[in-house]
């Protein structure tokens, strides 16, 4: 009876194994994850099972359950060749050097020309600042494949890196003129010039790389953060109409493109086109470009936008710019927003409002806790503040903010209003501290420095002055979009992404 129970499970196990690879075969990831797991609950020692799994996550972008996926595989198998080179690769655009560089040096002892496992190693060799290292596995590569893309891109980087700049770009002009212009040679002549902070170069290779990978987010919004810096607004509102009319069911591009806005440009968009966005756009596109006027101070432009968009976030929206709109007396759209659903954002910003202008300290803070806890990425920790300071509690405004700072730890407004709270409290100095940690996390970002720079004037501190001074001229000239605390950035040789 034990044998013919164990022969049942292991059978279920490959009919759920069998059934998971169809499913994803079909497209059907999360059908298939699901599959998968269970054959894994029946027989989670087949390494089979493992590896379809990490192929499953790998398809679902869930590259950490990918790269588990695999390590678990090469428990049972240490030499099976796709684990070996999914953690190699995984492992290493994840950060997790030690266990990469262990599969990269077990391919390398069966294989020393496997290429990937080469890139793989000069990479993580560029990371160690081993530059002389990592240009001789990009020969090594070369020598293997003379025309390999990757090998030339690698050992470009590392002569760029290693003072060898008018050799790395002779290499990389030289593959442009044999080969035509590719993905990776041109992103690479990019990023070259990003580093030495050459606009010009640059612009060139983003034009090159828009006919190649055309309508791609991530590089629009690049361009676009580029062609803002640079003073070209009209270019980078044309390049954010073109993302708001192809992309605008992306919330994540959505999102990006808000702080975009946020940094440059208070009004992006011309009345045409905005009446075009409330006629023929996204849903998502709608809500963010609506609630960016609104929070700007232009309910008019904000409920243009919203119109008759359906849903119940719009609804919610619409409550809030009809609050706005009536200077605070209409409160009844949004009391119905919340009847039926009690966690709406939008419609718990105007209670907290308009407890605050009735005095009702205390629902405030209740309400703007909610949004806070539901909606972190909005202005909730700000309405927190608010409520705590007409309260009279001034350790909770105090912690409404920092946690707020925490939550959005890029976005200049909450530090702005932190360090704006601080100096009206006549604590200046720790004022000029919360804005140069906002320095530190997000050096690119201008409006950091400009902060930093008028609390610094406020003090009449010259020392922090000049240092606010030389940060906001070297932002202007950094042409990157910086990322979170702990976020990598892509690698151009090993992330999936364009960069």
């Amino acid at each position: 009876m034990l044998i013919s129970g164990c022969g049942d499970r292991t059978k279920q196990a490959y009919a759920e194994a069998a059934r998971a690879q169809a499913l994803l075969d079909a497209g059907d990831v999360m059908g298939a994850q699901m599959a998968i797991a269970h054959a894994i609950t029946l027989r989670g020692d087949q390494m089979e099972f493992q590896i379809l799994n990490g192929r499953i996550n790998y398809a679902r972008k869930d590259y950490q359950g990918a790269f588990e996926a695999y390590s678990l595989a090469l428990s049972i198998d240490p030499n099976n060749p796709e684990a070996l080179q999914a953690v190699s690769q995984i492992g290493a655009s994840m950060g997790r050097d030690k266990e990469s560089s262990a599969a990269t040096d077990r391919i390398l002892v069966a294989d020393p020309d496997n290429l990937p496992a080469l890139l793989v190693k000069g990479v993580q060799l560029i990371g160690r600042k081993d530059f002389d290292g990592a240009e001789a596995v990009g020969d090594h590569m070369l020598r293997v494949d003379a025309n390999n893309e990757a090998g030339m891109v690698l050992k470009a980087r590392a002569m760029f890196l290693n003072n060898k700049r008018p050799e790395a770009l002779t290499l990389l002009t030289e593959a442009l003129k044999r080969n035509g212009p590719t993905q990776m040679v041109v992103t690479a002549l990019l990023e070259n010039a990003r580093d030495q902070g050459d606009s010009d170069v640059m612009l060139q290779q983003f034009k090159a790389l828009s006919n190649i990978v055309p309508d791609n987010v991530d590089l629009t919004i690049d361009e676009a953060n580029v062609d803002y810096k640079l003073g070209r607004n009209d270019d980078a509102r044309e390049r954010v109409w073109a993302l708001l009319t192809k992309s605008g069911g992306n919330r994540d591009a959505m999102d990006r493109l808000n702080d975009i806005w946020t940094e440059y440009d208070p009004a992006p968009l011309s009345p045409d086109q905005v009446a075009t966005l409330a006629t023929n756009g996204a849903v998502p596109a709608r809500l963010m470009a609506a609630r960016y006027y609104l929070l700007a101070n232009d309910g008019r432009t904000a409920g243009d936008l919203i119109g008759s968009t359906p849903g119940g976030e719009a609804d919610g929206l619409r409550a809030r710019i009809a609050y706005v709109q009536s200077g605070g007396s209409d409160v009844s759209a949004a009391e119905r927003v919340l009847a039926g659903d009690k966690n709406n954002c939008d419609a718990l910003a105007v209670r907290v409002e308009d407890s605050i202008r009735r005095g009702q300290a205390a629902n405030a803070v209740v309400a703007a806790q909610q949004i806070a806890s539901q909606c972190p990425d909005r202005d909730g920790f700000d309405l927190l503040a608010r409520a705590y300071a007409s309260k009279g509690d001034t350790a909770g405004v105090r912690r409404a903010f920092l946690d707020g700072t925490r939550a959005r730890p890029l976005d200049s407004k909450p530090v702005a209003h932190y360090a704006a709270w601080l100096v009206n409290n006549g604590n200046v100095s720790e004022a000029a501290d919360v804005a140069r940690r906002l320095t530190q996390r997000a050096p690119a970002k201008i409006s950091g420095w400009v902060l930093l720079g008028k609390i610094c004037t406020r003090l009449s501190d010259q020392i922090c002055l000049n240092e606010a001074k030389a940060g906001e001229a070297a932002a202007r000239k950094t042409f990157v979009i910086d990322l979170p605390p702990g976020v990598r950035r892509p690698n151009p040789l090993l992330g999936s992404s364009w960069r």
